[in-house]
């Protein structure tokens, strides 16, 4: 089982660019942030989408899968300003989450509502989204990112990944050591800030002993897609 997760940009409409960029990769699961309803329809040929829509926007998180598998897809914690995606299968559950920028205290409130979801559930899941949050386990100049992005804080507090360890989760761009950067693209850099890897996917043990492969996806197409860059992991499932 293939999954991408893509922070697609909704101000962007290249959208022959992100059919190309899924044609390569064929993954079996799509997961989106940012993305508008009107890009998520022309899926429609090969993929059945879900679409949760941005508080007061027309776009936000999406989840498009192919057919024959046998799942069920629900929205959570609509309080937020972008509602949480559930995809349930017979093998694990799929949260779908884009963090609020607003603050790392209330990114990491997001993230306990989502642990409690779980909880109700006990059994093996993923987190998976745009989490807005920077990993202390990456290198970081923190004192340049301070300056460059209001939303880390200042001084930088890092609280939502280590949450998600402590909680016995794993980040599976760690696995094949491919926990790259993830944002700013060339089309997203003319502000020209340090690039940060914001996307992720976490797993439970049981998800990660199956993970084959993870990469994110970095060529001249996603170069001009998004200011984010997609990223794969590939489960044996």
């Amino acid at each position: 089982m293939k999954l991408m997760h893509y922070n697609v940009c909704f101000e962007s409409e290249q959208t022959e660019l992100l059919e190309e960029i899924i044609a390569r990769e064929d993954p079996d699961i799509l997961t989106f942030n940012e993305i508008d309803i009107k890009k998520i329809i022309v899926l429609q040929n090969k993929f059945i989408p879900f679409f949760s829509m941005k508080n007061g926007k027309d776009y936000g998180n999406a989840i498009a899968i192919k057919p024959g598998t046998v799942h069920i897809i629900m929205p959570h914690c609509t309080s937020f300003s972008s509602p949480v995606l559930e995809l349930e299968t017979s093998d694990y559950i799929l949260y779908l989450t884009h963090l609020t920028r607003k603050s790392e205290e209330k990114r990491l409130d997001e993230i306990e509502a989502i642990l409690k979801l779980e909880k109700e559930e006990d059994k093996d899941f993923m987190i998976v989204g745009d989490l807005n949050s920077l990993s202390p386990y990456d290198n970081y100049n923190l004192k340049k990112i301070e300056k460059e992005y209001r939303r880390f804080g200042k001084p930088v507090k890092q609280l939502v990944i280590p949450r998600l360890k402590d909680y016995g989760l794993v980040d599976l761009m760690y696995i094949h050591k491919t926990n790259k950067p993830t944002a700013p693209t060339r089309n997203g850099s003319l502000d020209k800030r340090t690039p940060i890897r914001v996307d992720y996917v976490f797993a439970t043990d049981r998800l990660t002993a199956k993970v084959r492969n993870s990469y994110v996806v970095k060529n001249e197409i996603t170069e001009r897609c998004s200011d984010h860059y997609p990223i794969v992991v590939d489960f044996h499932l």
